[in-house]
């Protein structure tokens, strides 16, 4: 079961957590407007909006979609809100939820114990709340940091968890600073890192095992996926598989 999250309202402003609740219950009947906001410059050849971004993996990904907005329709546009709130490209997300549960939002625990949709280890959630704690990660308005506790079964929860790990330690780990714009090398590594551990990966100057070099291969075709629909979508021209 999900928060209680009151439906977007324009401009996807992040819906406020209710810890006290365990269902999803929209307050209004307002329809959302599509995102404008978080445009992305893709590999200095592509500039795309979110909501062009999201259509493009919605395209490509089709199941994986239809897995994301089974439960919350507008769950795609909350993921958005919380890639801008976080500077991160909204691709990261959308790749990694692909690669991580293939979007599914509930029952999702692995053998080692990783939950939800972006597959959060308790041991990541330890470590992201002591950044929140120490004001190092700052939550969106409204949220708490009470609410994140239920981020194994709420998927905005999990995925605000998983966007703080990926910007305030994978990425800074990897040294890339500018997280909204990335390439897709850029995209890979930190994707390669969450999957292998930061720390791990970095001493090791980059993936060292197996199934870490497949989770990167794997993260470059569904980010050339999403390019060759971009692309359309655009007007532009892009071959993202190489940026």
């Amino acid at each position: 079961m999900f928060l209680a999250l009151p439906e977007i309202k324009f401009n996807f402003q992040l819906p406020v957590f209710n810890g006290s609740s365990s269902t999803q219950t929209p307050t209004t009947n307002t329809q959302a407007t599509p995102s404008t906001t978080g445009t992305t410059n893709l590999s200095g050849a592509v500039t795309a909006t979110n909501q062009q971004i999201i259509e493009a993996f919605k395209k490509a990904n089709p199941d994986t979609y239809a897995n994301l907005t089974k439960n919350d329709a507008k769950l795609p546009e909350k993921i958005s809100q919380i890639a801008d709130h976080y500077g991160l490209d909204l691709r990261l997300l959308l790749t990694s939820q692909k690669l991580e549960s293939n979007g599914k939002t509930e029952n999702i625990t692995s053998h080692a114990g990783a939950s939800g949709l972006n597959q959060v280890m308790p041991v990541t959630y330890e470590h992201v709340m002591k950044l929140v704690n120490s004001g190092k990660a700052k939550l969106p308005a409204g949220v708490t940091a009470d609410s994140l506790k239920n981020y194994k079964n709420d998927p905005v929860a999990n995925t605000i968890v998983s966007a703080i790990y990926l910007k305030h330690v994978v990425a800074d780990q990897l040294k890339i600073t500018n997280t909204k714009a990335l390439t897709t090398q850029q995209i890979t590594k930190i994707l390669g890192a969450y999957n292998q551990g930061p720390y791990g990966y970095v001493a090791s100057g980059g993936a060292n095992n197996s199934e870490t070099r497949n989770h990167e291969k794997k993260a470059t075709n569904v980010l050339a996926s999403i390019g060759n629909f971009l692309g359309g979508l655009t007007g532009q021209n892009t071959n993202l598989a190489t940026a």
